[in-house]
């Protein structure tokens, strides 16, 4: 019984593409894997089919998206243009860990423009760089149209007893499509009002006001983590790099840290090099 729970949770489970180590797992720990059974239900021994099976469910349990990985990740994110590319490009992954040699990642987006089209892609927190280009955080977007519904159904269920339990059903059914309206009304006045005044801006101004552009949002959300006691303090801050590419220029620092002044003497910085 406990095996089959644990397959119906294990085939529930989102897997990683092109991912598989079990048989590294399987190789590797065997040995470690027998003497945890022999420590801790010896019994197993005498059920060999269930064993396997449990060792099998063990080494597949590696190729699974685990909470634990993907609330600690680390991401990475490559830009550019290709050699006979007019537009730029981008793919943003998630690194997880690695087993046997092998990289446990997901592709979370490829971006190839081919147009004039002009994106504002944040990374690793990006809730209030979009609550400052949307006019409104994505958490009351979603709460809005939610507890509509919810105050529509309450007050149905409020009306006097006139009404019978079949005639509120058919308010709530009729109603029901109100709350996907509203989050299409909310979202089309966000793009109109919000969203698009800046991206027609973005692919308007010259690059180094790009930057800055840049550069001032990652400043209001480390602002944010500086003050807010939301659990992510001081989680962004600090001296922030400012580059931009382009197709002409290629990479162009506007705003680098330096760990040494540039004109600090050579033989004081190779004796720092020495005494570390």
């Amino acid at each position: 019984e406990i095996l089959n729970q644990l397959e119906t949770v294990m085939r529930g489970s989102l897997k990683i593409d092109n991912y598989d180590v079990s048989a590294y797992i399987k190789t590797t720990y065997n040995d470690y894997f027998n003497m945890l059974i022999g420590m801790i239900v010896p019994e197993l021994n005498n059920f060999p089919t269930q064993k396997e099976c449990f060792w099998d469910y063990i080494c597949n349990y590696f190729n699974l998206s685990l909470t634990n990985e993907t609330n600690n990740y680390m991401g990475l994110f490559f830009a550019g243009y290709g050699h006979c590319d007019a537009f730029p490009k981008f793919t943003h992954i998630e690194l997880y860990r690695v087993v046997g040699g092998k990289i446990k990642y997901r592709l979370v987006e490829n971006y190839e423009e081919s147009n004039n089209h002009a994106q504002i892609v944040p990374l690793a927190q990006p809730d209030v760089i979009l609550t400052f280009c949307k006019g409104i955080s994505n958490r009351f977007i979603n709460y809005i149209p939610q507890k509509v519904e919810s105050i529509i159904n309450s007050k149905i269920d409020a009306l006097p007893d006139t009404f019978t339990i079949d005639q509120k059903n058919a308010l709530k059914t009729s109603l029901s499509s109100s709350k996907a309206e509203i989050a299409s009304a909310i979202n089309t006045t966000i793009q109109n009002d919000n969203v698009k005044p800046i991206l027609d801006s973005v692919q308007l101004i010259p690059l180094p006001e790009m930057g800055f552009l840049a550069e001032s949002l990652v400043n209001i959300t480390s602002l944010k983590r500086t003050f807010a006691i939301d659990g992510n303090q001081q989680t962004v801050g600090g001296p922030t790099d400012v580059a931009v590419m382009s197709k002409g220029d290629g990479f162009v620092w506007i705003k680098r840290k330096h760990y040494f002044d540039k004109q600090m003497n050579p033989d004081y910085i190779m004796k720092i090099h020495e005494s570390q």
